[in-house]
């Protein structure tokens, strides 16, 4: 009887004894569970699909801000969601300041208080056109204030002179008629200069700043047409290239089966320093064809040339 107990015994402390050597079975942990040495860690790199599209400007920004400086007649700095933006004005023209000038630099500064007048510190609403911003970084926009639009109303006052930025024209049509009507009314820089100064008084607007010419006194009108595009196609570009006397003001009409051309591009111009001038024109897709005359006059002194010619629309 104790024998037996003796070897059931034996028995049981047999079985509990721990295997050892190859009777051990060997546990192996997958090599992407285990435990990072220090130093061995390398964070999981994550990549974009490369059909992600990078973010639009355009999208992001708000066309609210808040007017924060006036730099001069046709640029301010906004503040749009916390960030500084320097805007430039589409499709006109202000003087800038040239101290070596005092009359450029009095026009400059009349213009900037102008613009301080329309925006400052006010909140605007912002317009796009086709362009996001030009080579300097500069938002291309056109600027309101409530139901004010003010690049138009800076032509209207006369302070800006419309200048075209292919592909930015929505209003260039707009800004042309408003120039006329303030050459005609001579307001702002188009104002008849007084008698007792030293530049002539004449009943033509004074020359736009960006030429940096003066109508010449006492000089003799003449005007050249040097060149015209034709043929041209519908749906293509026409340039008409001109010379007249430096400072001179001059005008294009382009006359259609329709009547005068209201493409832009055919706004008033003044002539360089050597007396050229230049238009560039889109011709209509729905244009006829036939022979079309071109008329360009030049005003100076108080005396107006014109001159014709005529293109071919293919």
């Amino acid at each position: 009887m104790v024998f037996t107990f003796l070897l059931i015994l034996v028995s049981v402390i047999s079985s509990c004894t721990p295997l050892t050597g190859a009777e051990a079975p060997t546990i192996s942990v997958p090599q992407s569970t285990k435990a990072p040495q220090p130093g061995q860690f390398s964070p999981p790199v994550l990549s974009l699909p490369s059909s992600v599209p990078a973010p639009d400007i355009s999208s992001a920004l708000s066309n609210q801000a808040r007017v924060v400086r006036v730099i001069d007649g046709d640029t301010i700095e906004v503040d749009i969601s916390g960030k500084v933006y320097r805007v430039r004005y589409i499709g006109i023209d202000t003087p800038e300041y040239d101290y070596s000038r005092p009359d450029v630099a009095s026009l400059a500064e009349k213009a900037t208080n102008a613009n301080t007048a329309l925006v400052g510190n006010k909140v605007v609403r912002l317009e796009r056109d086709v362009s996001e911003t030009d080579r300097y970084g500069r938002l291309l926009r056109y600027v309101y204030v409530g139901d004010l639009f003010v690049n138009a109303e800076l032509v209207k006052l006369g302070w800006a002179e419309i200048y075209s930025y292919p592909p930015d024209t929505k209003y260039d049509g707009l800004f042309a008629n408003l120039q006329r009507e303030a050459i005609n009314a001579g307001v702002g820089r188009w104002a008849t200069p007084p008698a007792n100064t030293s530049v002539p008084a004449t009943t033509q607007p004074a020359n736009p700043v960006q030429s940096s010419v003066q109508p010449a006194p006492n000089s003799e009108i003449s005007l050249q047409i040097v060149s015209v595009t034709t043929p041209a196609k519908r749906g293509s570009s026409a340039t008409l290239v001109a010379r007249s006397v430096p400072g001179a003001y001059c005008a294009i009409t382009v006359y259609y089966k329709s009547g005068p051309s209201t493409a832009s591009g055919l706004y008033d111009k003044v002539a360089d320093g050597s007396g050229n001038v230049s238009w560039t024109w889109t011709v209509g897709t729905n244009t006829t064809p036939g022979s079309w005359l071109i008329e360009v006059k030049a005003t100076s002194g108080g005396k107006t040339v014109s001159e014709t010619t005529h293109f071919t629309v293919q």
